[in-house]
């Protein structure tokens, strides 16, 4: 398997009267690895970290390299240390200090094992969770290592890889949040518990709560001095079964557990769980299900059955759940002039995917997401009616063709004010697939774009990212305009776009014929 190791290039680039860092990596086969993480506070990249593993120390230990970066992609430290297997899993900031979160093991990620030497080291292998306090100009303050209760030939079997740890080796991933003048919140789960701990800029542990709940997974958000925790369990409905917890770390409280839902008991199907960018509170969005038809939303068929009946934010406005203002969209109570009551919009007769949710700085709640035209398949209708008289071929025909023809169009915005309308923004440009048969999943239609969102806390502005296989376009919510369309492959280059820093882009290109991957950071 080809590995990776960083060969950095600094060029500067004038685009769009603006300074842009730019690094290229090269991919070179052998033994070094390496792995470039986002480091994050606040939710908002502030820098970079390239995770390095190089050669073996001994038999049980590596040499490991860490190269921090700044938002522009300048090395700014680093920091050589030799350590058991390590996985990097999450990165955070305060303070001017990293903390770090490994899985560590001295016994998964070493290669394959014969069966007579798995025998000999069983009894002493172990898998645990290692974070590190590490100084900007690459010093480390302090580390912790926390055993974890897994089964250490299931971490060891689980993934493809044996030379790495993989991430599902835990039951819940490893989550890593700053909590602003307090240090960091982690949170993970193995096959006993779940943990949540605070550790302060020293490195040392000044909070720890464990819990067991059953959730198929969890995600850690912190505001001020709360953790809060979305949970999903499993349901009738696949996309239901949310619920939210939390501490607070100051009084040692816990939250009551509060069942998203609305009134009439309508499961909510989270689309965004982040602070409110005006009171710096939790809030949640996304869509409101159909009690009975809420698991039919797997193809376009099935969306113009009415599986979700409108959307919905829910802010928290105070420390705990005891306190959250939730807004309703309702087109099945034919409340919303623009939408059928099955959730059509009426005026382009299109059938909505909404993907992400995001609040601007003026108190409105987006919803995106992508809209598909549904035709009749004539020739597949006229063929079912000409064979009916020999039963068995319309059948076929049904079932494989079908009566009905979609085709993926572009990405719509609408707006949700605070008494709930919910509003046409505007058509953002997106590919257009051929026509294919009503029946294909949506999980197999590659025509669908992805959905990115940059924020600019500064000028208090907000940008959608729509990439379709085509283009890239950049969506300004506050001048109401695409403001830069990207192609995605020029010759031999393939360009991808990844949010940045605030208020800017990371531009990939990967030159297939040079083999090389130039990372660039550009301002919007």
């Amino acid at each position: 398997m080809k590995q990776f190791v960083l060969v950095s290039v600094l060029v500067l680039l004038f685009i769009n009267k603006q300074y842009a860092q730019t690094k290229v990596f090269k991919e070179v086969g052998n033994s070094i690895s390496s792995s470039i993480k986002a480091i994050i506070q606040d939710d908002n990249l502030v820098g970079y970290l390239s995770f390095t593993e190089l050669e073996r120390a001994n038999a049980d230990s590596f040499h490991y390299r860490l190269t921090i970066m700044d938002e522009n992609l300048n090395d700014i430290g680093e920091l050589n240390f030799t350590e058991l297997k390590l996985d990097l899993q999450a990165v955070a900031f305060e303070q001017d200090v990293m903390c770090l979160a490994y899985l560590k093991s001295n016994f998964v990620g070493y290669g394959g094992k014969k069966r007579k030497e798995r025998k000999e080291q069983l009894s002493n292998a172990s898998l645990s969770v290692y974070t590190q306090f590490v100084s900007l100009d690459g010093k480390i303050i302090n580390s912790n290592t926390v055993k974890a209760n897994v089964k250490i030939m299931s971490a060891y079997n689980t993934g493809y890889d044996r030379n790495k740890i993989d991430d599902g080796v835990l039951k819940h991933r490893v989550q890593l949040k700053n909590m602003k003048g307090k240090g960091f919140a982690c949170f993970y789960g193995d096959d006993n518990k779940c943990y949540v701990s605070v550790f302060n800029t020293e490195g040392k542990s000044v909070w720890n709560n464990d819990f067991m709940q059953g959730a198929d997974n969890f995600v850690m958000l912190t505001s001020q001095h709360d953790i809060y925790l979305l949970y999903k369990k499993k349901e009738k409905l696949l996309e239901g079964g949310y619920w939210l917890m939390g501490y607070n770390v100051d009084n040692n409280a816990a939250f009551a557990k509060y069942d998203l839902s609305d009134k009439n008991g309508h499961s909510f199907s989270v689309r965004a769980f982040a602070n409110d960018p005006i009171t710096g509170r939790p809030y949640l969005a996304g869509m409101i299900l159909h009690n009975r038809k809420g698991n039919s939303t797997m193809t376009v068929k099935q969306l113009a059955h009415g599986p979700y009946i409108g959307a919905f934010t829910a802010q928290i406005k105070n420390s705990g759940t005891s306190d959250i203002e939730t807004v309703i969209s309702d087109w099945s109570s034919h409340s919303q002039s623009e939408f059928s009551s099955k959730g059509r919009y009426q005026p382009t007769k299109s059938f909505m995917l909404f993907q992400p949710a995001f609040k601007d700085y003026d108190g409105n709640a987006y919803f995106a997401g992508t809209s598909f035209k549904r035709k009749p398949k004539w020739g597949a209708i006229g063929a079912t009616v000409a064979t009916s008289p020999l039963i068995i071929p319309p059948l076929w025909i049904l079932m494989f063709a079908g009566t009905q023809k979609i085709q993926t169009r572009d990405a719509l915005l609408f707006k949700q004010d605070k008494k709930g309308n919910l509003s046409y923004v505007t058509a953002i440009p997106s590919a257009h697939s051929r026509y294919i048969t009503g029946k294909v999943s949506l999980l197999q239609n590659m025509a669908i774009p992805e959905y990115d969102m940059v924020v600019n806390s500064d000028t208090k502005s907000n940008y959608l990212v729509v990439s379709d296989k085509k283009n890239v376009n950049i969506y300004s919510v506050n001048q109401k305009k695409v403001i830069r369309t990207i192609p995605r492959k020029e010759g031999s280059v393939t360009t991808t776009i990844y949010p940045a820093k605030e208020g800017h882009i990371m531009v990939s290109e990967y030159n297939k014929q040079e083999k090389t991957r130039k990372f660039s950071i550009e301002s919007l």
